[in-house]
């Protein structure tokens, strides 16, 4: 029973009032339809009675179970087909149930598995954000000072999809995964950890197969799983480290190891020439196409060239080597500057492209050799 509050439908029902001595009050409307109870413990029901709730003060909304109590200045409970009777949660009815609950500034989440109504009901934490930032799934507390912690699996998962999930996370006692792209099978980027076997690769997929990675010493490998590359490229991590690029046996001449371009056209590439050397620019030599020259004529003499370059000795401060015959790159740009390439980078070091000297050289000892001949002509 209860005492009632009652507006009604007419002007002799509009407001009308009984009383009894239950302690329990209600609010009807429509005449005799309650619509708010408050309970002797000062719990209110808006549509339904208020359960034995023993936790603060209630308002139950629409259905037993779905509250907010407020225990106290520092404890808030939202709860979802459950309330507490001062022991146990209790289940409202036979369906899931959950709660949150705040309190002295953390988030709490709970979850309960579906149970028979009036039946205890046990609560899992499942997921905390505390007063720090610190959010934790299916832990209570951080681990260590991250601002994310996850007991078991993580999945990000596409809406509507089916065994495919976006970032894949697990750890537990004796593993520990990360996939990015996993569709159920296979992942496109994938790290692992196993308690026995220890690190394994960070490796890199398209659909079923693994196109490179990163392995456990620190070597990024594209094509292949090994550092013995057959197709495929290495860079190894070495001391001093170096770069791989692999050719499968059986491979026929004329392959590139590296192709370089400038505005999307081939100005260069380095080749496959047998099984035991490479060509660079397609050639074992630089190219000399008579189509690709115009304006062909016979040379100037190259005496006067050749005699204005100094020759030097000199020793390497590197490794102390001494050197008989060799050039500085500054003094031979002022006589021959097509054959020291100019670096952007001041800092950067000078080198001489020797090679171009060979015309030069050529034409001058043809020149010496018409004078020779000349000279034992007269001789004779």
């Amino acid at each position: 029973m209860a005492s009632t509050i009652s507006a009604g439908l007419t002007t002799t029902t509009a407001l009308v009032y009984t009383a009894d001595t239950s302690g329990v009050l209600q609010l009807q409307t429509n005449g005799t339809t309650t619509a708010v109870t408050i309970d002797t413990n000062q719990n209110v029901g808006v549509g339904v009675t208020p359960s034995a709730w023993s936790l603060g003060k209630v308002l139950e909304i629409g259905s037993n179970g779905n509250g907010i109590s407020g225990a106290d200045q520092t404890d808030l409970y939202i709860t979802q087909n459950t309330y507490f009777n001062g022991t146990n949660w209790i289940y409202s009815s036979s369906n899931p149930a959950g709660y949150y609950r705040q309190a002295s500034g953390t988030h709490r989440f709970y979850t309960i598995p579906t149970g028979t109504s009036g039946a205890t009901a046990t609560p899992t934490q499942a997921m905390t954000l505390n007063n720090s930032g610190v959010l934790n799934i299916n832990r209570t507390s951080p681990i260590s000072n991250e601002k994310l912690s996850v007991t078991g699996w993580a999945y990000f998962k596409e809406t509507g999809t089916t065994d495919a999930y976006g970032v894949v996370v697990e750890a537990n006692a004796n593993d520990a995964w990360l996939r990015m792209g996993h569709n159920g099978t296979v992942a496109v980027l994938e790290s692992t950890y196993n308690a026995t076997a220890g690190n394994t690769p960070l490796s890199f997929w398209t659909g079923a197969s693994q196109r490179g990675q990163f392995d456990t010493n620190g070597n990024f490998l594209v094509g292949t799983t090994s550092t013995t590359v057959q197709n495929g490229f290495a860079v190894l991590a070495t001391s001093p480290s170096y770069f791989i690029v692999g050719h499968a046996s059986g491979t026929s001449s004329g392959y590139a190891y590296a192709s370089f371009q400038y505005n999307a056209s081939a100005i260069g590439s380095i080749t496959q020439q047998g099984t035991t050397s490479v060509n660079f620019n397609g050639n074992s030599v630089p190219p000399s196409d008579q189509r690709l020259k115009e304006n062909i004529v016979d040379a100037p003499s190259a005496q006067t060239f050749l005699n204005n370059i100094k020759v030097r000795s000199f020793d390497w401060i590197a490794d102390k080597t001494h050197q008989t015959y060799g050039m500085i790159a500054q003094e031979l740009m002022i006589v021959a500057p097509e054959v020291v390439p100019v670096p952007k980078d001041e800092n950067t070091m000078m080198g001489v492209d020797y090679a171009k000297l060979v015309p030069a050289l050529v034409k001058c000892v043809q020149e010496l050799s018409v004078k020779v001949t000349a000279l034992e002509a007269k001789v004779a």
